[in-house]
C-alpha cells in the first residue's frame, strides 16, 4: 500500500482481512464487493495478497499454492484443500 499511496496520494482503499474458510461467508463477501464495484463510476483496482501457509515445508506450501492457482485460473471458487 505505501507504494500505491506514494504514486497516487489521493488513493482510497478498503483493507479486507479474512479469517474464515466458510465458503458461504466468502461467497457473500465476494458478491457484496462485486455489487459495490458495479455501482462505481470510476475504475476500481483490486489488489489481493495471500499468506496461506507459514507452518509447513516449502514442498507442501508449493503444492498447496499450485492447487489454489489452478482453481483461480479456471475461475473455480471451490475448496482446493479437498482435492
Amino acid at each position: 500500500m505505501p507504494f500505491l499511496q506514494l504514486r497516487q496520494p489521493d488513493l482510497r482503499f478498503v483493507p479486507i482481512a479474512l479469517g474464515t474458510r466458510q465458503f458461504a461467508a466468502l461467497e457473500q463477501l465476494g458478491n457484496a464487493i462485486a455489487d459495490v464495484i458495479t455501482a462505481q463510476k470510476e475504475s476500481v483496482l483490486i489488489v489481493a495478497s495471500s499468506d496461506m501457509n507459514h507452518y509447513e515445508s516449502d514442498i507442501v506450501t508449493r503444492a498447496k499454492d499450485h492447487r489454489a492457482i489452478e482453481r483461480i485460473l479456471v475461475l473455480d471458487p471451490g475448496d482446493s484443500t479437498t482435492s
